[in-house]
């Protein structure tokens, strides 16, 4: 843990340093009146970098453990608190959805911080024992690193092209409804996905591997079971939803919600995807697949904007887009898991 947080907190340093030298300008947020905040823009790109980061450490101790209702209730904190603050700051535009994201984050790592303390030894490791575990766990991230790198970029790089051929305006809409179709994911399909990797990992370690087919179904309807709900939510009632909770500015986020429903599923078998190859050790193949995916995605974004497509039409490209490819990696993976079945028969 120790080593977790200290490379999260250089990696971050580093990062500040290098986007204020990009960006030094200084954000100015006036709230009741007042200058509530003025700080650099790389500060709040860094904190939130950092406490997510940690957020992220959290939910690995709290799987490892076994305590899923603690990691749900977390989350289900970090979701309500964004949309209480995005209603608070609502005049703030841009400024006001970056600040109520990192309140949702801080408000999650406050509710989680007490099981890294805990867990945390009490003696902080020497520069020989953090580099002996370095090269203990970190000795082949050759396919690792530059797929994580990849699935970090590529929502910035694809918000770019959006930004370039639609408009700042539409791009926070859209952005906006993305956060809002991944919440259920995020409660829901989240914690199932961190239960079935720690499951799948003891069976193949174990050499069960012809029972993680059934599991992998198993887990699979459980999942679709459980979103259902607030998937047909979202694309019934996604506009008076919107309407209800977020101000007059977000109003047109609604009927992207509605396009997007069917994304709630896709998010999900996304979680299941970036967890086998790693059971499967098949992460090079699993990796040229999202290479190509993350390739044909601003393939279809800059053809659409280059045709001059209006904005719904963009909207339902990519949600098919990513549908059928994500259908297609699940079936892939699933024929994997029965070749390595087969093969240890």
């Amino acid at each position: 843990i120790w080593l977790s947080v200290i490379i999260n907190l250089v990696l971050n340093s580093i990062g500040f340093i290098f986007i204020y030298l990009l960006a030094p300008n200084i954000v100015q947020i006036n709230f009741l009146n007042t200058n509530f905040l003025m700080v650099p823009v790389a500060f709040w790109i860094s904190l939130y970098c950092f406490v997510a980061g940690l957020n992220l450490l959290s939910d690995s101790v709290l799987n490892s453990v076994e305590y899923y209702q603690k990691m749900s209730f977390g989350r289900l904190v970090k979701s309500v608190f964004f949309l209480i603050s995005v209603s608070v700051f609502k005049d703030l535009g841009w400024k006001g959805l970056i600040l109520s994201v990192l309140i949702g984050q801080i408000c999650q790592l406050m509710l989680n911080v007490d099981v890294l303390i805990k867990k945390a030894s009490k003696k902080v490791p020497t520069y020989i024992e953090i580099t002996s575990i370095a090269r203990k766990y970190f000795a082949s991230p050759k396919y690792n690193i530059p797929l994580s790198l990849l699935i970090a970029t590529s929502d910035y790089i694809f918000y770019a092209l959006i930004r370039q051929f639609w408009g700042l305006y539409f791009l926070g809409n859209f952005s906006m409804a993305e956060k809002i179709v991944r919440i259920p994911v995020s409660l829901i399909g989240q914690p199932l996905s961190e239960k079935f990797f720690k499951t799948s990992s003891n069976q193949n370690s174990s050499g069960e591997i012809d029972k993680l087919r059934v599991r992998f179904l198993s887990y699979l309807k459980d999942g679709f079971l459980l979103l259902i709900i607030p998937s047909i939510i979202c694309a019934v009632f996604g506009e008076k939803i919107v309407k209800i909770l977020l101000p007059e500015q977000w109003h047109n986020v609604g009927w992207i919600i509605r396009i997007m429903s069917p994304l709630i599923f896709t998010y999900f078998l996304i979680a299941s995807m970036r967890i086998l190859p790693i059971v499967l050790n098949i992460q090079r193949r699993y990796t040229f697949l999202e290479s190509l995916t993350f390739l044909l995605l601003c393939f279809l974004i800059t053809a659409a904007g280059v045709l001059g497509f209006p904005d719904y039409l963009l909207v339902i490209l990519k949600m098919a887009g990513e549908v059928l490819i994500s259908l297609y990696i699940t079936y892939w993976l699933y024929n994997k898991i029965g070749i390595q079945s087969n093969s240890n028969a």
